[in-house]
């Protein structure tokens, strides 16, 4: 009996091991997993400092959607920042039905206010480097202001 219970063990760890084997490739399939990060309220810390609220998207290395607001100041941004993405959840829930769509894309839903809402596509490798996990960059005003300059600012509408 001993030799069967032997055998029955080496059996029984040859399964596992296999079993372990066969999974070990879609272990890393954990980052095709949706990810999200915020960055909300970064200013300068003045009552007159732009207010920028950041929410990232994104899918395995790709971030796939983010939604940038730049208030003016202090007083033009909400005083709860968990309001903000409410403002869009419509648009959001839609894009994100769109997954494939943006597989090699990063669509960019900006504007000064919750009522603004200025669609921009990026180049997904672009977007990798700019807004990739984990987007620690943009707590700093300064890169939200660099960000805003280079790829909101050209695609706003004229003032008139």
């Amino acid at each position: 009996m001993k030799p069967l219970l032997k055998y029955l063990i080496i059996i029984v760890a040859a399964l596992a091991v296999l079993g372990a084997v066969a999974m070990w490739p879609q272990s890393g399939e954990s980052a095709s997993e949706s990810w999200t990060y915020s960055n909300p309220a970064v200013s300068n810390g003045t009552s007159e400092s732009p207010v920028f609220y950041l929410q990232v998207r994104g899918k395995g290395e790709q971030p796939t959607l983010a939604y940038l607001v730049r208030f003016p100041d202090v007083d033009a941004a909400p005083t709860s920042t968990l309001g903000i993405p409410h403002a869009l959840s419509n648009e959001l829930q839609a894009e994100v039905q769109k997954d494939e769509r943006w597989k090699n894309k990063l669509m960019l839903i900006a504007g000064r206010s919750d009522d603004e809402k200025i669609e921009i596509e990026i180049d997904g490798k672009i977007a990798r480097k700019l807004l990739g996990k984990p987007g620690d960059q943009y707590k700093d005003i300064a890169k939200c202001e660099e960000f805003w300059e280079e790829y909101v600012q050209p695609h706003l509408p004229d003032d008139s």
